[in-house]
């Protein structure tokens, strides 16, 4: 399963130095003795770092201390540059640039690049150990000082743009082209009688809705970034709740060429949470499964008890690449091209911080790709 570790400190160890700690210290202090060249890379005003061939931090500029609040320059000696952005994975065995998830970093392949005297622009996607997700743009460049081989590392945040470019894509293309079918269901609806008028009638309701659920999840999603998602508390019966979502996703035009089914085993759990965050997180697993299928696959919705909390599991038969695992949960990322990349990243963010539970997949095998949702069957700070 695709679950965080167990952290082993709060800070990871300073990596290891080529030279050892004293040949480290001696590069330090010659970056120490160069006023002109630190006064130079600050008056940029720019997030920049300086890395040793170690990927070990020697120098930061006051931009880069200042956005990611490093209080004490001491704080950075030894260490790279995922230990102080936070990056979740920096605490796994080996440390920043040793995981299985730092083969897809953009970051750290523009810093390998610089490192072999190339410069490379890179697009990294980080999800840092408090959930926040951030989207830079790492242009690395080598430089020669002294005997020694440095890389210089600018950071540009692109959160913003991305975001931008995702709502457009939303609004542009999603929300339009329903927009355009809700309009010419309604020219139909003038001109249709009896039994086809009844039909078109019910199409354009289903056409309406939906428009109305992509801007609401854009509006969730956009408050829960923001931190302005409020949680309403109700109680839920698990398999009553699993039948709505499938019942939904059985009106949808591309479910006809798909197998849909509620687990046999799937129990009817009683717990309580939101309603609306959970239906927007189980929904964005099923449209999930459905964008991974093809026609005739089966996609199998579960839900049962475990350790006093309540699961829900969505599985389709595509088995992801490892590349795609290691990426899944982080903002911007997709598999459907540019522009796309808020529905696994929603799921996490929703259920995480608003739900109080946990996500996480497996896929492999015979079995396909699951997701899945644990949650509490009362919130955190709700009475038992």
């Amino acid at each position: 399963m695709n679950e965080l570790p167990k952290e082993r400190d709060r800070r990871s160890a300073p990596a290891p130095s080529a030279g050892g700690s004293g040949h480290f210290e001696r590069q330090k202090l010659d970056w120490q003795s160069q006023p002109f060249l630190r006064q130079v890379l600050n008056a940029l005003g720019e997030v920049i770092l300086v890395l040793n061939s170690s990927k070990q931090i020697v120098f930061a500029t006051n931009t880069f201390l200042n956005r990611f609040k490093v209080h004490d320059v001491k704080d950075l000696d030894g260490r790279r540059w995922g230990d102080i952005l936070g990056c979740q994975h920096a605490l796994q065995e080996g440390g920043c640039g040793m995981t299985r998830f730092c083969r897809v970093c953009g970051g750290l392949k523009a810093i390998e690049t610089g490192l072999r005297k190339a410069i490379d622009v890179q697009e990294c996607r980080i999800l840092t150990r408090l959930g926040d997700a951030l989207d830079l743009q790492v242009t690395a460049v080598a430089i020669d000082f002294g005997a020694e081989q440095y890389v210089i590392c600018a950071m540009l945040d692109i959160s913003a743009s991305n975001r931008l470019r995702m709502l457009e894509r939303l609004f542009f293309h999603d929300v339009t082209n329903t927009a355009i079918g809700v309009r010419d269901l309604a020219d139909m609806l003038i001109e249709a009688k009896g039994e086809q008028a009844v039909e078109v009638r019910g199409m354009l309701v289903k056409t309406a809705a939906t428009l109305v659920d992509q801007i609401q999840n854009q509006r969730l999603l956009t408050m829960a970034e923001n931190n302005n998602l409020s949680v309403s508390v109700q109680l839920i019966d698990s398999l009553d709740f699993l039948r709505g979502i499938l019942a939904k996703w059985q009106d949808e035009g591309e479910a006809r060429h798909l197998k849909l089914v509620v687990n046999t085993d799937s129990m009817p759990v009683g717990f309580s949470s939101d309603k609306t965050i959970l239906s927007h997180v189980l929904n964005s697993m099923v449209k999930n499964a459905f964008d991974a299928s093809s026609r005739g696959m089966e996609i199998a919705l579960g839900c049962y008890a475990e350790n006093q909390t309540v699961v829900f599991r969505i599985r389709n038969s595509t088995v992801m690449t490892e590349d795609v695992q290691l990426q899944v949960f982080l903002r911007s990322f997709s598999t459907r091209g540019a522009g796309r990349g808020l529905g696994t990243y929603s799921m996490k963010l929703l259920t995480e911080h608003y739900l109080g539970g946990k996500i996480g997949f497996s896929s492999g095998g015979s079995d396909g790709t699951v997701f899945y949702v644990r949650l509490p069957l009362s919130p955190p700070g709700t009475p038992k």
